[in-house]
């Protein structure tokens, strides 16, 4: 017995620690930017030095500059816009967007082993974040109070794309591993959060993102292949969705939200035998085809919950074609952040009372100017010119689509754990190490510590 124990390998915690410090800071970020809305640059800065510290402790990095360098001018035309409009250099989104270049860094120094390991734990927070967010909806129910759940980001939309990414980064997992093996149990959890955000946005974006997934994943399959592959989606998208519809509708049945217990027991029941169900749906393809019918019926029912869908469309159609109308005040600068809102205040009847234009590109292009949101363009058209997976191509392109009726792109959580689950490090770059990783990480760190201290003393 001692001769065996003492041949059993120990887990060193200060070894796995000083072997992953980059990837456990990017989680500390990515788990704080959960909880800062789309405010907090204090925090936010802070959060940006530490992660630039722990990449100071790489060797090397393959950084893309075809991303790193416009989400620098990015950042460098918001400080522009902030100083022509308050003269100062850090009022508005800068600290809070600021971390995304550093996120980058961060992601650009892993090797493909601890890039793994950063995208399994931030996927591990998303279904912590599912399950606490369910318990809090059924506690509230019991309480009469039925919310749309938007813990932690405080917003059902942000929090309805934030979880569909969870969605498509837990299908990016490879099942050779126990730890992803184990996350994929998490499925249910966070399509049944996702459904009790009825954020009808985030449901459009995650179809479109989900079929565009499965497109390109035809690529050397059968369509045959394909359609097998739809049809068990849907069922399981089906079952998840529909369990939180019905967290959703039960306590207005007769009040009577002891029903939601029950349905507790159910959702814990699927997180056991989720990857027993899906071998069977994959096993029994004439049962499972006729039930993928019920995807349509299921998106009726979510529609049918959120009544006020259509006007509320209507208002955004409405919010776009009145925020066009600044583009020309100032092209190139903006009109400065956080200043749309006061001048639509004096257009009278077409007060649309957000803070935010709901189409991210045109909102950055008024307040930050045209050349701000090309950088942002430039982001994107590089992404589709890397080769990606299938699920991350799907991950992206759900965000874009979300992004053109919805600001999600100002909750910096969002497009972090984007950046974390569907950027591959260390492919199109160019290689820095020694002396040129050290000094560019510098002064990363070093600006990020000026933007602290600029938030801090209010300049």
């Amino acid at each position: 017995m001692g001769a065996k124990s003492a041949d059993t390998p120990r887990f060193d915690v200060a070894q796995f620690v000083n072997d992953n410090c980059v990837a456990l800071c990017t989680l500390l970020v990515i788990v704080a930017l959960s909880f800062t809305s789309a405010g907090n640059p204090e925090l936010v800065g802070l959060l940006s030095v530490v992660l630039c510290v722990s990449v100071l402790t790489k060797r090397s990095m393959k950084l893309d500059l075809w991303v790193f360098i416009p989400l620098i001018l990015f950042i460098v035309f918001s400080i522009v816009s902030s100083f022509l409009a308050y003269g100062l250099l850090t009022r508005g989104h800068v600290c809070v967007q600021a971390v995304l270049s550093v996120i980058f860094l961060a992601i650009a120094s892993m090797d493909s082993r601890e890039a793994r390991l950063t995208q399994q734990m931030v996927v591990a927070w998303t279904v912590l974040v599912s399950a606490i967010g369910i318990v809090l909806f059924v506690g509230n129910a019991f309480t009469g109070e039925i919310f749309r759940m938007k813990w932690p980001l405080t917003s059902p939309n942000a929090q309805g794309i934030f979880l569909a990414l969870a969605w498509f980064a837990l299908q990016g997992l490879k099942d050779n591993d126990k730890m992803s093996s184990i996350l994929k149990r998490g499925e249910p959890l966070i399509l049944t959060a996702f459904a009790l955000t009825l954020s009808l946005g985030s449901f459009g974006s995650f179809v479109i993102g989900a079929i565009a997934m499965l497109l390109y994943s035809k690529r050397g399959r059968s369509w045959g292949t394909v359609g097998a592959d739809a049809a068990v989606m849907i069922v399981k998208l089906v079952i998840g969705v529909g369990t939180g519809m019905y967290l959703y509708l039960a306590p207005s049945w007769g009040d009577l939200p002891a029903f939601n217990v029950v349905t507790i027991v159910y959702l814990i029941a699927l997180v056991a035998f989720w990857p027993t169900l899906e071998a069977f749906l994959r096993a029994h393809m004439r049962i499972t085809a006729p039930f993928a019918i019920l995807g349509p019926v299921a998106a009726v029912v979510a529609m049918l919950i959120r009544g006020s869908a259509p006007a509320t469309f209507l208002e955004r159609l409405a919010m776009i074609q009145n925020g066009i109308g600044y583009l020309s005040v100032n092209p190139l600068f903006g009109v400065g952040p956080f200043q749309w809102r006061p001048l639509n205040m004096m257009d009278g009847d077409l007060y649309f009372n957000t803070w935010h234009i709901h189409n991210t590109l045109l909102h950055t292009a008024v307040e930050l100017g045209i050349i701000a949101a090309l950088m942002l363009i430039v982001v994107v058209v590089r992404f589709f010119v890397k080769r990606r997976n299938p699920e991350q191509r799907g991950s992206f392109i759900a965000f874009i689509a979300h992004n053109m009726m919805d600001p999600s792109f100002f909750f910096s959580v969002v497009p972090g754990f984007l950046m974390v689950t569907a950027c591959s490090p260390r492919e199109r770059g160019i290689c820095l190490c020694g002396w040129k990783m050290k000094l560019l990480v510098g002064a990363c760190t070093a600006f990020s510590i000026a933007l602290l201290a600029c938030t801090f003393m209010g300049v």
